[in-house]
């Protein structure tokens, strides 16, 4: 049971990226990435590289390794057939939930759907003008996620919340490296 309001109206149904795809015959030259993109522009979905700029971008900073082809996708109108993508939803394997507090930490995860090296993904990001974590924005994200923390099974745990925050911190860092081109990442070279 979730405790979210519901993303859909009466009228509307959440068609899964992995069914989007089937919009169009896929082309072995082109990336799964674009194909998702084309396809959901021929359903009328002009944002979609924006939309999907964002979720890339929100998986990396939280660190979310389940964003597989049915965790996004678009919603559609059941009697106009009118298409647009869903909001983020089904982020909750992110923030190294699943890291066993007796092995070591670190910042690495495997990403999904486009490409399992997090910063591969994150290459594919090319609309950038809605994205602004100045600094202050980045402590209030970084705020929001220590008082999730703190009420959460990691409350007696602050050496462990304290990594989750520096891990949280070098993702933000990293994307606005990308933000401004400089794509040095070790992943990516």
């Amino acid at each position: 049971m979730s405790v979210c309001p519901n993303m859909l109206e009466d009228d509307e149904e959440l068609i899964s990226a992995h069914q989007v795809t089937y919009a169009l015959e896929f082309d072995a030259d082109t990336s799964l990435y674009e194909h998702f993109i084309t396809c959901c522009e021929t359903l009328g979905i002009m944002d979609a590289r924006e939309r999907m700029s964002e979720i890339l971008i929100c998986d990396y900073i939280l660190a979310n390794h389940d964003r597989h082809m049915r965790n996004f996708g678009v919603i559609r109108n059941v009697n106009t057939l009118e298409c647009r993508m869903a909001p983020i939803f089904d982020s909750g394997s992110c923030l190294w939930n699943t890291v066993d507090v007796l092995n070591r930490w670190e910042n690495t995860y495997r990403s999904k759907p486009f490409d399992h090296i997090p910063e591969r993904q994150l290459a594919l990001v090319d609309k950038w003008d809605w994205y602004d974590l100045s600094s202050e924005k980045s402590e209030q994200l970084i705020d929001f996620i220590k008082n999730t923390l703190s009420g959460g099974p990691l409350k007696n745990a602050p050496v462990h919340s304290g990594l989750i925050i520096n891990f949280v911190s070098d993702n933000i860092n990293t994307v606005g490296r990308f933000k401004e081109g400089h794509r040095d990442h070790p992943a990516l070279i």
